[in-house]
C-alpha cells in the first residue's frame, strides 16, 4: 500500500526534494547516489507528472547537479569528523526525508534527524528511526533540543538547504548558542550570497509576505563575517560545486562545469565550516557572591571586585561543563602561561562563584590549568555524590593534553578529594583542606520547617555506580540536627558550629572500618590541613588519625600535615582569600569565627604558612618527572 500525498500540503515540500535527490542518482549515477530516496519514491501515491515534464529543462538538470554536489560535500564534511570520533553524534538539522547521516554511519556514530513536529510524524512513517538513531520533533530555533543530543564523543552538525529561509540574527543565535553547548564539535552548512538568497527564496518569501529580504541570512566571505559572531568559531567555507570535485565526468557538460563556476565564483555558493573551540570566552553570568562583605563601604567595594571580576573574565577562557551534557557539573580554565598539569578544584558551591574564582586565580597563578567542580548547579548539599563525575572529568583533562592530574577540596569537599584520590589513582596531588578522614550521612541546604540544613536518610555523602559509600549516620535527625548546629552556634559566637554534632555522632555511632576513607591508596603527594580550633569538627583528630593509618598500612603516597593551633575552618592560602576579598578579607573570618576574633595574628600567620607550602608543593609536583 502506498502512501498517499495531496497538492499544497506540508508533506508535499517533502517529497520535492526527495524527487531531485532521485533526479540526480538517474542523472549523474557517478557523482552521486540516492538509494533511499528512489525507495521512498515507489511507496508514495503522488501525480509527479508536472516534475517529470519539467526535469527535461536544461536548468532543472543543473539545480540537479547541485543537489547532488551539496548532499556530496555535506557527507565528506561528516565523514571526515567521524574519522577522528568515530562515536560523534551526527546531527541533521532541518532533516526532511534525507537520509545522508544513515549514508554516513560508520558503525558506531550516533544518529539525530530533526525538523519540525510535522515533519518527523511524516519521517517516522516512511522513514522510522533504526539502530543509534533518533528522529526528534523540534523547532530548531529553540534550544531545548540541545539536551537531546549525546556530544559526549563529539559531534558534527549539518544542514542542507536550511538557513536561506533563518533571519540572520536567528542563525548567529543558534551558531552561538551551539557554541557553548557542543564545545569541539563541528557545524557545516550550505550558504550563499545576498543575490543568490533572493533566487533560492523568492517564492517562499512571496507566499509569506515578507518584505524586509535582507533579514534573511546570506553571506559571501564566510571567514570575515561569521567569525566576529563570536571568539569560539573557526570558520573556513568551499564553493560547493567545484570546492570538493572538479566535475569532469562524463555525465556533467562544459557549459555546467560553466555554471558551476559562475555559482560558485559570482554567487557564493559554498559550504561553510564552523569548529567549535574547547577554550571559549565566558558567555555565563558569573555566581553570586558567596560571603557579605562586613564594611561600611562595602557597596564601593563590590563595584571594585565586580569591576576586577570583569576585567579577569575578559582575560580568561574557560569552559562550562553540564552534567547532562558531558557526564559532571565543572567548568575548565587554561592556564595563561600554558600547563600540561590541572587540579581539580572542589571549592566554592558552584564552580563559577566567587570563592571558586579565587581558587582559579590563585592556582593559575601557580601555573596550573584548572577544572572547578561542584555537585550540580542551585544544589548547595552533598548526598550520594556520584564520584564517577571525577572519573569523567579525569578522563576529559587526560584526553586535553593535561599529563598530571590534581585534587584540592576544603571542608565536606576535602573529604571528597580524598575519597576520589583513594579511588582514581590518575590523581597524584591530593589537597586536602579541614576534612574528614571518614564518609558521613548526606545532607541538603535551602529552607525546611525553620531549618537551612538537615539529613538525608539513606543516603550517603557520595556515590559510586549508583550505590551510597558506607558511610557513618548522624545521631540527629531532622531538625534536631539543625537545631543542634543553631544552639552551638549561638552559645560559641561562631558563624556556624556543628562539631558537637560530630562528636556526638561519633560516640552513637564508632566508625566502622569500611567508613574509613582508605587514604593509604592515595598515590603521589598528600597534603592535609587543618586547624585545632576548627569550629565545624575536628579535623586536627582526623588529620592524626589518618598519620596513624599510614603508619600502620603499606602505601605509595608522600604525606604532609599541616595542623596549626589558630587558623579556624577556612585554612585557606592567604592570596586565595585576599583574591576573594581584596579588602576586608581579616575582617570577614573575624565576623564568622570566634577563635579568629580571639586570634586574629595567629590565624593569619597561618593563612601565610599555608600560602607558602603550598606554593612549594605544587611547583614540586609539576617539576617532577
Amino acid at each position: 500500500m502506498k502512501y498517499k500525498i495531496e497538492k499544497n500540503t506540508v508533506q508535499e515540500t517533502l517529497i520535492l526534494p526527495l524527487y531531485s535527490r532521485k533526479l540526480c542518482t538517474e542523472l549523474y549515477p557517478n557523482l552521486y547516489r540516492d538509494e533511499t530516496a528512489v525507495r521512498l519514491l515507489d511507496q508514495i501515491d503522488y501525480d509527479f507528472s508536472g516534475a517529470e515534464k519539467s526535469s527535461r529543462g536544461l536548468m532543472q538538470r543543473f539545480g540537479a547537479l547541485e543537489v547532488a554536489m551539496r548532499q556530496n560535500d555535506l557527507a565528506f564534511e561528516v565523514r571526515e569528523y567521524l574519522k577522528k570520533h568515530p562515536g560523534a553524534a551526527v546531527v541533521n538539522l532541518g532533516c526532511g526525508l534525507d537520509s545522508t547521516g544513515r549514508a554516513c554511519d560508520n558503525g558506531s556514530c550516533k544518529i539525530y534527524n530533526l525538523d519540525f513536529p510535522d515533519v518527523i510524524a511524516l519521517r517516522q512513517q516512511l522513514l522510522p528511526a533504526g539502530e543509534r538513531e533518533q528522529n526528534i520533533p523540534c523547532d530548531l530555533k529553540d534550544p531545548a533540543w540541545f539536551g537531546r543530543i549525546d556530544a559526549s564523543g563529539g559531534a558534527v552538525f549539518f544542514a542542507s538547504g536550511v538557513f536561506y529561509y533563518f533571519p540572520t540574527q536567528q542563525v548567529r543565535e543558534l551558531v552561538r548558542g551551539m557554541a557553548d553547548a557542543f564545545p569541539g564539535g563541528v557545524l557545516v552548512f550550505d550558504a550563499a550570497n545576498r543575490t543568490a538568497v533572493k533566487m533560492i527564496a523568492k517564492t517562499w518569501l512571496k507566499t509569506a509576505k515578507i518584505k524586509d529580504v535582507g533579514a534573511y541570512f546570506a553571506v559571501s566571505d564566510a571567514k570575515s563575517e561569521l567569525s566576529p559572531w563570536d571568539s569560539r568559531l573557526q570558520v573556513s567555507s568551499r564553493g560547493y560545486m567545484l570546492g570538493y570535485s572538479d566535475l569532469k565526468d562524463p555525465s556533467v557538460s562544459g557549459f555546467f562545469r560553466f555554471l558551476a563556476r559562475i555559482g560558485d565564483n559570482g554567487m557564493k555558493m559554498q559550504i561553510v565550516k564552523i569548529g567549535y573551540a574547547w577554550l571559549q570566552r565566558p558567555e555565563r553570568p558569573f555566581g553570586q557572591r558567596l560571603f557579605p562583605i562586613p564594611c561600611k563601604d562595602r557597596g564601593q567595594r563590590d563595584e571594585n571586585a565586580d569591576r576586577e571580576d570583569r576585567i579577569w573574565r575578559e582575560s580568561m577562557k574557560h569552559l562550562h561543563f553540564d552534567v547532562e551534557l558531558n557526564g559532571f557539573y565543572g567548568a575548565y580554565w587554561a592556564c595563561a602561561g600554558g600547563s600540561d598539569c590541572a587540579v581539580i578544584t572542589m571549592i566554592g558551591d558552584d564552580p563559577e562563584d566567587r570563592l571558586a574564582r579565587s581558587a582559579v586565580k590563585w592556582l593559575c597563578g601557580c601555573g596550573v590549568n584548572v577544572l572547578t567542580m561542584s555537585p550540580a548547579k542551585k544544589d548547595y548539599g552533598h548526598h550520594n555524590y556520584p564520584l564517577e563525575r571525577v572519573e569523567t572529568a579525569i578522563s576529559w583533562l587526560k584526553a586535553n593534553g593535561n599529563r598530571k592530574i590534581g585534587i584540592a577540596g576544603a571542608s565536606t569537599t576535602g573529604t571528597l578529594a580524598l575519597t576520589a584520590a583513594a579511588m582514581f589513582p590518575d590523581i597524584t596531588l591530593t589537597i586536602a583542606m579541614t576534612p574528614s578522614d571518614f564518609v558521613w550521612q548526606g545532607f541538603l541546604q535551602g529552607k525546611r520547617d525553620g531549618c537551612k540544613e538537615w539529613p538525608v536518610e539513606g543516603e550517603s555523602l557520595f556515590s559510586y555506580r549508583g550505590k551510597p559509600l558506607p558511610y557513618m549516620p548522624f545521631c540527629y535527625q531532622h531538625p534536631d540536627y539543625w537545631h543542634c548546629i543553631a544552639a552551638e552556634s549561638k552559645r560559641t559566637g561562631d558563624m556556624v558550629n556543628s562539631r558537637k554534632l560530630f562528636d556526638d555522632s561519633e560516640t552513637a555511632h564508632p566508625i566502622e572500618p569500611e567508613e574509613y576513607i582508605p587514604v593509604e591508596n592515595i598515590r603521589g603527594k598528600l597534603l592535609l590541613i587543618g586547624a585545632e580550633d576548627d569550629a565545624l569538627w575536628d579535623t586536627a583528630k582526623y588529620i592524626r588519625r589518618m598519620e596513624k593509618r599510614l603508619a600502620e598500612k603499606p602505601h605509595e603516597c608522600e604525606i604532609e600535615t599541616m595542623v596549626y593551633a589558630h587558623g579556624t575552618h577556612f585554612v585557606f592560602p592567604e592570596g586565595m582569600l585576599k583574591i576573594m576579598l581584596p579588602v576586608g578579607s581579616g575582617l570577614f573570618v573575624k565576623w564568622a569565627f570566634h577563635a579568629a576574633r580571639k586570634y586574629p595574628k595567629e590565624c593569619r600567620e597561618t593563612r601565610k604558612d599555608i600560602e607558602k607550602r603550598m606554593c612549594r608543593v605544587l611547583a614540586e609536583w609539576k617539576g617532577e618527572k
